[in-house]
């Protein structure tokens, strides 16, 4: 399974910055309602050194032309990193956390191959409503939570499709049950994995 495993939105200090495995980077046809997906229903922030209005300008290799970058950039932060805690200012740094980035490089000129559009059209067919499993589902950032059930009635009351499973740490009488919820950010490629020791079942405390 290729995916990113660390502890979710507070805690989530194993990956960041300097740190392990600091970001997950995709390419998007359109980042911003990604951004605004992620703010939407996860504890994320805008790092402090995003360009002005998600759009950044680069020089072109062995040229004097620009050309932009549109991008949907946040991370999950560490416990108030990057942030200045005695002025309440974001420092100008990618934020002490674990960046999930959306880029628009489309006015770079590329050839052959499949635009992002159309790579985003696969795995919008692929996973369509999300009610049976797909290989795409593999290339995922998993994030461990201690409240799935509050993002599953967040995702329910929006009608925002997801996939559940449990699965087993191993086979033996130590074996420990999670349950994960495998939710795509926005018809885009960033597919998110929540994983937790809880189950969906009401009334589940452990």
């Amino acid at each position: 399974m290729n995916s990113l495993v660390f502890g979710l939105f507070v805690q989530a200090v194993a990956q960041s910055p300097g740190n392990g495995i600091s970001k997950s980077t995709y390419s998007c046809n359109d980042p911003i309602p990604v951004k605004e997906f992620l703010y939407k229903y996860f504890p994320v922030q805008t790092p402090g050194d995003e360009c002005t209005n998600d759009v950044c300008t680069c020089s072109a290799s062995g040229s004097t032309s620009e050309w932009y970058i549109q991008q949907g950039r946040v991370y999950i932060p560490t416990n108030g990193g990057g942030l200045d805690q005695s002025h309440g200012r974001r420092l100008q740094d990618p934020g002490m956390g674990f960046g999930l980035h959306c880029v628009n490089v489309s006015n770079h000129l590329t050839t052959g191959g499949l635009s992002t559009e159309e790579v985003e059209d696969h795995f919008n067919n692929k996973l369509g409503d999300m009610t049976a499993y797909d290989s795409f589902m593999d290339f995922s950032v998993s994030l461990y939570t201690t409240d799935l059930a509050k993002y599953a009635a967040a995702f329910d009351k929006d009608q925002v499709p997801y996939y559940t499973t449990t699965w087993q740490t191993s086979i033996d009488a130590s074996a420990q049950t999670y349950t994960s919820l495998i939710v795509q950010a926005h018809k885009s490629q960033m597919i998110l994995e929540l994983t937790s020791k809880r189950s969906l079942a009401v009334g589940e405390t452990n």
